[in-house]
């Protein structure tokens, strides 16, 4: 007796069709250009600007990358294939050749949230020209370290930044006196992006606050303890004001191209 054909059903080949229709968009994705990477971040409305995209999508080179017109230099990156299955790729990148050198991971969407982890970076204060401390230009670094920092279209949403900075080791030769470093962090309070930072030494203490706005308007304030008498009137001379918690400075202003 004759057995009956069975079909071979369908939905294999189907599947097959599918798996070499993705296969062949993720190539193209992986292939394009790295001039396509912005669209995924919403550079535009985030003040994100550079002068030259080289590479692919998959992995290329960002140049004279600035962030509302604070230039930060090349971003080298490396995109995690997978991650352009959810619209939001994720890259390990690398800052080289500017006001910040380091690195970290990195994640971007469409809808303009940018987030930061495994993040260390080094900012060189002597790329900001356009401040000064005690009349004398910044020098010294600012060191950067993140599990998670996340940012979108509002401002600083959420994580922390350990910070430390050597910025007062300059001012300190300029009155004759050993510095120390700051040490804190810095964190997301309504938006705004705060730094609270601390630190003492053989010639007293200080404290720093700044505080950064989406729209980089900044407000600092700085209290000084020094131990020697002769320190504490060098101070008062350039400024600083006598209070009951020690010697006080306050600035306000904006950020404006730092490292060009």
């Amino acid at each position: 007796m004759r057995q009956a054909e069975t079909k071979s059903p369908g939905l294999p080949r189907r599947m097959l069709i599918l798996i070499g229709a993705f296969v062949a968009s993720f190539q193209v994705v992986a292939l394009a250009p790295a001039s396509l990477l912005p669209l995924f971040g919403d550079f535009k409305n985030a003040g994100v600007r550079y002068e030259a995209a080289e590479g692919r999508l998959w992995g290329g080179t960002l140049r004279g990358v600035a962030i509302k017109g604070v230039s930060l230099g090349d971003i080298a990156f490396e995109l995690a294939p997978l991650s352009l299955l959810t619209g939001a790729p994720s890259f390990t990148y690398r800052v080289t050749d500017g006001a910040l050198s380091g690195g970290g991971r990195a994640r971007l969407s469409f809808f303009g949230e940018t987030k930061l982890t495994d993040t260390r970076l080094i900012f060189n204060l002597g790329a900001a020209t356009q401040f000064a401390f005690m009349d004398a230009p910044l020098e010294g670094s600012l060191r950067l370290e993140t599990a998670r920092l996340v940012i979108n279209k509002e401002g600083c949403a959420e994580g922390e930044v350990r910070m430390i900075t050597d910025v007062l080791q300059a001012p300190a030769r300029q009155l004759g006196a050993a510095g120390f470093d700051l040490a804190g962090a810095g964190r997301c309070i309504a938006n705004d992006f705060v730094a609270e930072l601390a630190g003492e030494g053989a010639e007293g203490s200080a404290t720093m606050v700044v505080r950064i706005t989406p729209g980089l308007d900044y407000a600092f304030s700085a209290t000084a303890a020094p131990t020697r008498k002769e320190v504490a009137a060098a101070l008062e001379a350039f400024g600083f004001q006598r209070q009951a918690d020690g010697l006080t400075t306050a600035a306000r202003g904006v950020i404006k191209a730092i490292g060009s």
